[in-house]
């Protein structure tokens, strides 16, 4: 089903779906349906999908510190399994903002992490920002 058949036909929407509707909306550049999206999501549950989607429809915007500023909120509501894949979103969203050295330490960073840990996460994401390295 799509998904605005699926938010359409729900008595109450998800949250989640929402936030990915701003998202695809955002990427269609239509980031006023957008911001309804994702200001509706965050009303039927703070979610860290709901704070990453309001920071891209932002950014988008091009309020880069305001971007910024909420990406943060979606820490607030993670489980600790997620935190390694927002912090890999919130280096890409610093990239994307025009802070490219930022973003580059970021990441360098997450990988000296990942090389740490014992978990198939962590591995993939240091094999893919080294990868990433030999493709420059």
């Amino acid at each position: 089903m799509p998904l605005s058949e699926e938010i359409v036909s729900a008595s109450s929407p998800r949250h989640y779906l929402l936030a990915n509707r701003a998202l695809v909306r955002t990427r269609l550049k239509h980031l006023a349906l957008a911001m309804e999206d994702v200001k509706k999501s965050l009303q039927i549950q703070p979610s860290p999908i709901g704070y990453v989607a309001i920071a891209v429809v932002l950014l988008f915007q091009g309020d880069r510190e305001g971007a910024l500023c909420t990406f943060n909120l979606a820490f607030h509501d993670c489980v600790l399994h997620d935190i390694s894949f927002l912090l890999l979103l919130k280096s890409i969203l610093v990239f994307e903002s025009g802070n490219e050295q930022e973003a580059i330490t970021r990441i360098e960073h997450l990988v000296t992490r990942a090389n740490g840990d014992n978990d198939d996460e962590a591995t993939y994401l240091c094999t893919q920002a080294r990868s990433h390295d030999v493709d420059m």
